[in-house]
C-alpha cells in the first residue's frame, strides 16, 4: 500500500513538473511571438518624445496581445538609444514610462538615475538610485553612484576645516571596519593584529583641534597598509587638490635609482638646474623623508617601485604633508653641503602628461612605435575602437614589412584584461596562457584557458619600455611577457607584477567625506606565479634618467631599445 502511494505521489509530481514546463515553454513561446513595442513606438518619423509614449499607450490600450508589454528590457533598451545618443531628456521620459509599468523593478529606477545623472540633475538621480538600492539592497551599482553623487554634491572639506575628536575618530573606525569587511583579503602582507594595533596607534594621534589636512595624513598608513594597489585615498588627490599653492614644495622631482632628480625648477631656476641630485630637504636626508611618507602609500605588496613613482608624482605636496606645511623650503645638492632656500611658487600647474594611444612607422629606420598608456576599455564602444586601432595598427606593420617594433608601456596604469590580451596577441609568435588556472576571471570566460596569435600577428622582434608606473592590468601583461619570453623589456621594474586585486568601490567618511577606494574584487593572477609578490616585474636591460639625460630632454629608454634595433 505504501509503495503504491508512493508510486502515486511520484506521478502527481512528475504531472506537475510537465506541466509547469510545458507552461514555461508556451509563455516563453508567446513571449517571443510577440513584436517588440520598443521598436513599434520608435519608427514614428519625426514624433516628439511625448508622442512616442501616446502612441505606446495606443498599442496597448487597442494590441495588448500583439506587442511585447511585459518585458521591461523593451523600453529600458530604448532609453539607453536615446541616452547614448545625447538625448538625455528624451531618456529621462522613457525611464519615466518605465518606472510606471513596472514600478517594483530596481533596475527601472537604477536607469532613471543614470538618465538624471547624465542631464546634470544630481538630487534627481541621488532619488532614484535610493529607490533602486531599496529595492535591490545587493544593487552594488546604484550604492556606488548614491556615494560618488554625495561625494561630488556634498561641500569638501577644506584644508584648515575642524571636526571634532569624536568625529575624526569614527570615520577611522569605520574605514578600518569596512577594509576588513569589504576586502576579500585584506591580511596578505598585514596580520590581523599588526592592522588593529596600527588602527589603534593612528587613533591616538587625533585630538581636540585638529585640522582636517592633519586627519587624511593620519588617516592613509591604515588604508596603505594592507598592501593592495586598488585600495586607496584616490590615491593623493585630495589632499593634493586641496592644498595651497604657497606651501608646495617649490620643484618637481623624481625617484631614479635611489637618487631624488629635479625634472622641472618652476621658480628656482636660477638657483638650481634641472637633473640635480637633492640630498636633504629642510634638514632631513631623502631616505629618512621617503622611508617616513611610504607608509602613507598604497602599492601591491609594498612594492618599492610604485611607492618611488607615486612620490615622484605627488611630490609637491607629499613634501608638505611630511613637514607639517613649513613657510620655507631649504635642500642640499649631491657634492655639495651649502644649503639652497627655495623661491616659493605663487603659482603652480603639473607638467603635462601624454596620455594618448599611438602608433608611427620610421620607415627609414625600419622600426615602429606603438604607444599604450591605458587598457581602461571595459566594453563597449571604446573597447572596439580600441582593438581596431591595433587591427589596423599591426596590418600597417605587415603591409610596410617593418620588423622591429617598440611598444612603450610606461606610465600605463592598468584597465580591462579584455584590452591586455589582444595585444598580447599580436606580438606573441606562439599560443599562451594568460590567467592562470586557479585565478577567477574578471571578463568573460574566452580570457581563460590558451590564448592564440592573431592571424594577423607582429612576426618581427618586439620591445616593451616599462616603469614603476606599470601596475594593475599593465603588471599582468609584463608578467606574461617576461615568463614567456614574447618581448624584450626595458626600463625600470613595474608598479606590480602577476596578481591585483579589483573591483574598487568608492566609499565616504560618515563625518568628514573623506573618500577612499577599497578593493571588494577577486584576486585575478597570471601564469606568471614563479615571480615574487611583493615586488614588480624586472626588466631584461635596466635603464634609468641621468642628470645629463633630464637636462638634456633625452628619453634615454626609447633610446637604448634604438640602440637594440641597430645591433
Amino acid at each position: 500500500m505504501k509503495k503504491q502511494i508512493k508510486k502515486l505521489l511520484l506521478l502527481f509530481i512528475t504531472l506537475n513538473l510537465i506541466t509547469s514546463c510545458n507552461s514555461q515553454t508556451e509563455k516563453s513561446k508567446n513571449v517571443k511571438s510577440k513584436k517588440s513595442i520598443a521598436k513599434a513606438i520608435s519608427v514614428l518619423p519625426n514624433a516628439t518624445i511625448e508622442e512616442t509614449i501616446v502612441y505606446y499607450y495606443k498599442l496597448k490600450k487597442e494590441q495588448p496581445s500583439i506587442y511585447n508589454f511585459n518585458d521591461e528590457n523593451e523600453l529600458n533598451n530604448l532609453g539607453y538609444q536615446y541616452l547614448n545618443n545625447g538625448m538625455a531628456k528624451d531618456a529621462i521620459e522613457i525611464f519615466k514610462l518605465l518606472v510606471s509599468e513596472f514600478p517594483n523593478s530596481a533596475n527601472a529606477y537604477d536607469s532613471m538615475g543614470e538618465a538624471y545623472y547624465k542631464d546634470g540633475n544630481m538630487p534627481l538621480a541621488l532619488e532614484n538610485y535610493q529607490k533602486s538600492l531599496q529595492l535591490n539592497p545587493k544593487n552594488s551599482n546604484a550604492e556606488q553612484w548614491i556615494v560618488s553623487i554625495n561625494y561630488k554634491t556634498r561641500e569638501r572639506p577644506k584644508f584648515n576645516q575642524i571636526f571634532t575628536k569624536q568625529q575624526y575618530l569614527e570615520d577611522m573606525d569605520e574605514m578600518a571596519l569596512r577594509i576588513t569587511k569589504k576586502h576579500k583579503n585584506p591580511f596578505e602582507f598585514i596580520t590581523k593584529d599588526a592592522f588593529n594595533e596600527l588602527v589603534k596607534t593612528q587613533k591616538s594621534k587625533i585630538r581636540e583641534g585638529m585640522t582636517y589636512k592633519e586627519f587624511i595624513w593620519e588617516l592613509s598608513p591604515i588604508i596603505a597598509s594592507i598592501a593592495c594597489e586598488h585600495s586607496h585615498l584616490n590615491f593623493f588627490n585630495q589632499e593634493d587638490d586641496m592644498l595651497p599653492v604657497k606651501f608646495r614644495f617649490p620643484m618637481e622631482a623624481e625617484i631614479v635609482n635611489d637618487r631624488l632628480l629635479v625634472t622641472n625648477t618652476h621658480a628656482n631656476e636660477k638657483k638650481v638646474t634641472k637633473g640635480s641630485s637633492i640630498t636633504s630637504i629642510n634638514g632631513k636626508t631623502i631616505s629618512e623623508i621617503t622611508n617616513s611618507i611610504f607608509k602613507h602609500i598604497a602599492a601591491n605588496g609594498h612594492t618599492l617601485a610604485r611607492k618611488n613613482t607615486t612620490f615622484s608624482a605627488y611630490i609637491t605636496s607629499y613634501i608638505p604633508y611630511y613637514f607639517k606645511f613649513p613657510n620655507a623650503y631649504t635642500i642640499t645638492l649631491e657634492n655639495s653641503q651649502q644649503p639652497i632656500k627655495l623661491v616659493q611658487l605663487q603659482e603652480f600647474q603639473y607638467t603635462p602628461i601624454n596620455n594618448k594611444s599611438s602608433f608611427e612607422i620610421i620607415e627609414e629606420q625600419g622600426y615602429a612605435k606603438l604607444r599604450i598608456p591605458y587598457f581602461g576599455a571595459y566594453g563597449g564602444k571604446k573597447l572596439v575602437k580600441f582593438k581596431e586601432f591595433l587591427e589596423t595598427s599591426f596590418k600597417k606593420l605587415k603591409e610596410k614589412k617593418v620588423n622591429k617594433l617598440i611598444v612603450d608601456l610606461r606610465r600605463n596604469g592598468g584597465g580591462c584584461s579584455c584590452g591586455a590580451i589582444p595585444l598580447l596577441q599580436y606580438i606573441s609568435k606562439k599560443p599562451f596562457i594568460y590567467f592562470d588556472a586557479n585565478s577567477p576571471l574578471p571578463g568573460d570566460l574566452s580570457e581563460g584557458g590558451e590564448q592564440f596569435p592573431m592571424k594577423n600577428n607582429f612576426k618581427g622582434t618586439t620591445y616593451v619600455l616599462i616603469d614603476g608606473h606599470v601596475g594593475s592590468t599593465g603588471g599582468h601583461l609584463a608578467s606574461v611577457i617576461k615568463t614567456n619570453a614574447i618581448a624584450t623589456l626595458i626600463g625600470e621594474e613595474t608598479g606590480s607584477s602577476y596578481y591585483a586585486n579589483g573591483g574598487m568601490q568608492q566609499h565616504l567618511g560618515t563625518n568628514t567625506a573623506v573618500m577612499y577606494y577599497i578593493s571588494t574584487g577577486d584576486t585575478n593572477f597570471t601564469t606568471a606565479t614563479d615571480l615574487p609578490r611583493n615586488r614588480g616585474v624586472l626588466p631584461d636591460y635596466f635603464v634609468y634618467k641621468t642628470t645629463k639625460s633630464i637636462r638634456e630632454n633625452k628619453d634615454v629608454q626609447m633610446e637604448y631599445a634604438l640602440q637594440l634595433i641597430k645591433q
